[in-house]
Parts: structure tokens; sequence; C-alpha cells
């Protein structure tokens, strides 16, 4: 007898013999469930945190699953090894998960795998990645402080070599006399000085113009400030 179709089955058998007598009735129940729990990333506060002050510090990622069971959560690319937290989790609800630069011994990336398993026994997973990134960004103007002869303008870079990648830059303009810094906040990305640079920078004609910038990362870490004038 087959049972291949999904949900509850009941099968009810008797026997009889050759002299005719008649067995009891026995009945037995089936469920058929290959239903695997389906997993998925809500959000991700950050994908990237830093050690240095001011900056994220830690990152909380929201997942949910479509089915009730029990969970684990795994350092690494696959359901096994060291479990770094387990529980139960109810069907369609958030659930959160909270890394810090701490659970880190430095600078580099790690691969997390939650995994449920449900009331049947399989397995459904999801992964994400988190880095630390202690590193400051670094800011430059193209191009550099000097006098020129026609009209300019400049356009500003960012860089993070092997870090969490730039997010924004900040600057101020000012002619005749030096600007305050401009300033972005680290854990939140608020810029609470100056503008947010989007385009090149307009020059203007027969003045001296005092310009300074700041970028931030995605890990919230900040450059130091750079200074050019024109």
């Amino acid at each position: 007898i087959s049972l291949s179709s999904e949900g509850n089955h009941t099968l009810t058998a008797f026997c009889r013999d050759l002299n005719g007598n008649i067995s009891a009735t026995i009945q037995i129940s089936y469920t058929i469930d290959t239903s695997v729990p389906a997993l998925s990333i809500s959000s991700q506060s950050s994908l990237a945190v830093s050690s240095q002050a001011g900056a994220i510090s830690s990152s909380t990622a929201v997942w949910r699953t479509n089915r009730s069971g029990s969970y684990t959560i795994y350092e690494g690319s696959s359901c096994s090894g060291t479990s770094i937290a387990s529980g139960s989790a109810i069907a369609n609800q958030d659930n959160s998960f909270i890394r810090s630069y701490a659970n880190f011994s430095g600078e580099g990336t790690k691969l997390f795998q939650i995994c449920v398993t449900g009331s049947n026994g399989l397995v459904g997973f999801v992964s994400f990645a988190l880095q630390r990134d202690d590193t400051r960004p670094v800011v430059s103007a193209s191009p550099s402080t000097g006098n020129y002869s026609s009209a300019l303008m400049v356009t500003v870079g960012c860089s993070d070599v092997g870090g969490a990648g730039c997010d924004k830059i900040a600057y101020t303009k000012q002619i005749g006399s030096s600007p305050t810094n401009p300033a972005i906040q680290g854990n939140t990305g608020i810029v609470t000085s100056g503008l947010v640079y989007s385009s090149a920078i307009e020059i203007s004609d027969e003045a001296i113009t005092h310009t300074k910038y700041v970028a931030r990362d995605r890990a919230g870490n900040i450059s130091n400030v750079i200074s050019q004038t024109y």
C-alpha cells in the first residue's frame, strides 16, 4: 500500500483464516510531511562591526521560519560543528541574533548558519555573514591644494581597501578662511557638521577657497579630516 500524498492517512485492516474466522480490526494512522522549514533573514542592522570608539559595535540579525521547531546557530557554513546559540522557534515570528566585534579574534569575516529542525525531523537553514573592520577609511580630493588659472571642480573619493567599504563623505567649504571640520556620527552615519558629498564641488573664481573632507565606512569607522586650499 503506497502512502505518498501529504497529510494524515488512516489504515484500517482485518484478516480471515481458511476456517472463516475473522480477526479483530486494527487501525493505524500515518502522517506524511515532507516539508522542510523555510528560513529567511528579515533584516540585518549592519553588515560590519568595529572595535573603534563610536563605530558600530554590534549587529542584530532578525530571522524567521515558516514552521515551528528547535533551532541551533552555528559559526561556519553548515548545520554541524560547535553551536553558539540554540532554542525553540515559533512559526512566522521574529527571532533576533546579536554578534559584536568582541566575538571576533581580529579583523575578518564570519559566516553564521541558522538551522531549524521541524517536527518531521527535516532541517532547513539560512546563512548570513558579518565582518569585523577596525580600519579607518581614507578620504582624498582631486585636484589637491594649489593655485589654478581656470575654473575648478573638485572630486572627492574614499578608499577602504580590505574593509567593509565606504559609506559616505561629508565636506565643508568656506572662502577666505578655514571652515569648521565636517563630522559624521560613526554608529548612525548622521552628518552633524557640513554637507553630504554627492557630486563634484565647484570652486569659486578669483578667491581663496578652503575645503575639508571626512569619510565613513560601513562599519562606522571615521577617516581623518583632510584640508585642501584652492
